[in-house]
């Protein structure tokens, strides 16, 4: 956004209140120094996307292809308002080495907890141009970390993956998605966690029933 303020600059002059309720929010979310700058995170104090932590996410090239605008307040009716473009985008490109495994969440605060190549879906499902790159780029290693209620979905493209030769992990959360475990929990499980096998999906496909 045109309003668009660095949160690695304080304002000067008199004390901002939305500048420390912002820090404040993104501590709580373990938001640190280090994210900030490497994802260059700041807040609106005015316009459309006022009140809000903005994250930006840029592709291979470090142009901007989207941005996440979260409101820091708790009584804010419309926790998120999107940019009007298409989230058919690769968010964080810029961050991720397709030689490593990746790891696929649904939202940027769930990733910035895993830290290490991780790309947030926003939402559910793997955007188009995300899937052919997995394929162009021949990534060998997946791990799929979606919430409880996506199971499905993440059932789906564990087989999906797998069908294509991609050693694949679907890791299933408990009643916390990965950006309320933190970093610690996050890695702990994914390095704690095997290929999922076919036998698995059944597995867990009967148990949902």
């Amino acid at each position: 956004p045109n309003e668009f303020q660095s949160l690695l600059k304080e304002p000067k002059g008199k004390i901002n209140p939305l500048f420390r309720k912002v820090k404040e929010y993104a501590n709580q979310r373990g938001i640190t120094q280090e994210d900030i700058i490497r994802y260059n995170i700041g807040y609106c104090d005015s316009g459309h996307y006022a009140n809000r932590i903005i994250i930006p996410s840029y592709d291979s090239d470090n142009r901007l292809n989207y941005f996440i605008a979260r409101s820091v307040f708790d009584e804010e009716k419309f926790k998120y308002k999107n940019p009007p473009v298409s989230k058919n985008v690769i968010m964080f490109e810029n961050q991720i080495n397709w030689n490593e495994p990746i790891t696929l969440v649904e939202g940027v605060f769930d990733a910035m907890a895993v830290k290490r190549n991780a790309i947030p879906l926003l939402g559910k499902f793997v955007p188009k141009t995300l899937n052919d790159t997995i394929y162009k780029k021949e990534v060998k290693s997946i791990n799929i970390l979606l919430d409880e209620d996506a199971q499905d979905q993440a059932l789906y493209y564990t087989m999906q993956f797998q069908n294509q030769g991609i050693t694949t992990r679907n890791i299933k959360p408990s009643d916390k998605d990965a950006g309320e475990m933190g970093f610690s929990q996050v890695n702990t499980i994914l390095k704690e966690s095997k290929q999922t096998e076919f036998g698995d999906i059944i597995s867990q496909k009967l148990a949902g029933l």
